[in-house]
């Protein structure tokens, strides 16, 4: 019996509702660290501790799948959203109109001057990177 992660679309939906929860619990670790105000050294050290693990995600990778290292999977996506979402922190209506805006673009919009790997970590190419773990910007 063989398992197709990648093409099935059973575990493609499972995939994609295991990293809807996990964001949603990050957005939610995020207010609930923010909301007695902008706690700037708090912010500086989460985000440097997830730049600092996904870069050892990204070297270790490198070795173990060679060809398909994960420079855009989902803890690099978490450290980008993380320093891209605290202004945002105490706008929840603005944040939920732009959410919901960046998900219509991610899911409707395709751009083949995306294509270049350079800006694969938008997520509105015409093509699917090659990497283990894929997590763009925009879904």
């Amino acid at each position: 019996m063989s398992i197709e992660f990648h093409h099935e679309l059973f575990w493609l939906n499972f995939r994609t509702f295991i990293i809807t929860l996990l964001l949603l619990l990050v957005g939610i670790s995020l207010i609930l660290a923010h909301h007695q105000g902008q706690r700037w050294h708090q912010a500086i050290k989460r985000i440097l501790i997830l730049l600092a693990c996904s870069a050892i995600i990204t070297i270790v990778s490198y070795f173990l799948f060679p060809g398909l290292t994960i420079w855009l999977g989902i803890l690099q996506f978490i450290t980008v959203t993380s320093l891209l979402a605290i202004p945002f922190v105490k706008y929840p209506i603005y944040s939920l109109i732009i959410g919901i805006l960046l998900i219509v673009i991610g899911n409707n919009v395709i751009f083949t001057q995306f294509n270049h790997p350079a800006l694969h970590w938008i997520g509105i190419t015409t093509h699917r990177t090659l990497t283990e773990d894929y997590v763009p910007q925009l879904p």
